[in-house]
């Protein structure tokens, strides 16, 4: 594998990330979930339209042996609460553009 190469390209924008970037990404985001106490068995929780960020998120997750729960932006806020609270996640990534609910937790 080229870490050069694309590892996603987003069809609506074109943006684009590469392997070698992902892995430097997500490496970075995973040791800083590591350096607030996210250990493996605990839950992210993310809730954010499509972006590059949310593989970023993903990858970081499974590095730490954390486990992943997508809650859907569409969601009323009392939805989105009762996916964050029932999945008990340690760490919430919320998006500016799913931040209606950012008063959920």
């Amino acid at each position: 594998m080229n870490p050069d190469k694309p590892a996603l390209i987003m069809a609506d924008t074109e943006e684009m990330i590469t392997y070698a970037q992902l892995e430097e990404r997500s490496l970075r985001l995973a040791n800083y979930m590591r350096s607030i106490g996210f250990e493996k068995g605990d839950h992210l929780a993310v809730m954010a339209e499509n972006r590059i960020e949310i593989a970023e998120a993903l990858w970081a997750a499974l590095r730490t042996g954390g486990v992943i729960t997508m809650v859907n932006t569409h969601f009323t806020t009392a939805e989105a609460a009762y996916s964050i609270n029932d999945c008990d996640a340690k760490v919430l990534i919320v998006s500016t553009g799913a931040d209606k609910s950012a008063d959920l937790a």
